[in-house]
């Protein structure tokens, strides 16, 4: 049984609720996987931005290596909440920065 596109959002979106190492690895896989329709992967994206701004920590280098679309959907948040955070990716990776 496969489930449903909606129900893996869900699932993803729901990740953000857990920061361990492994869920984060989880969520970096799920946000690069071009298998996964753009929808998760941006969910995914933003389940990242999430763990990372509760936790008051971020990884520059998670953050850069993320796929277009969960990278947009991962500062679009950080952008809005965090704006230091917006303004050193953009010095270190300026071509990623939107």
């Amino acid at each position: 049984m496969t489930s449903r596109e909606d129900e893996i959002d869900d699932a993803v979106m729901d990740l953000s609720k857990f920061d361990d190492d492994h869920v984060i690895h989880i969520l970096m896989k799920v946000a690069n996987d071009v298998s996964f329709d753009d929808m998760i992967r941006a969910s995914a994206g933003e389940s990242l931005a999430e763990i990372w701004l509760r936790k008051s920590s971020i990884d520059f280098k998670q953050l850069g290596s993320l796929s277009e679309v969960a990278l947009n959907e991962a500062l679009s948040l950080i952008k809005s909440k965090r704006i230091s955070w917006y303004k050193t990716f953009s010095e270190l990776f300026p071509l990623k920065a939107n």
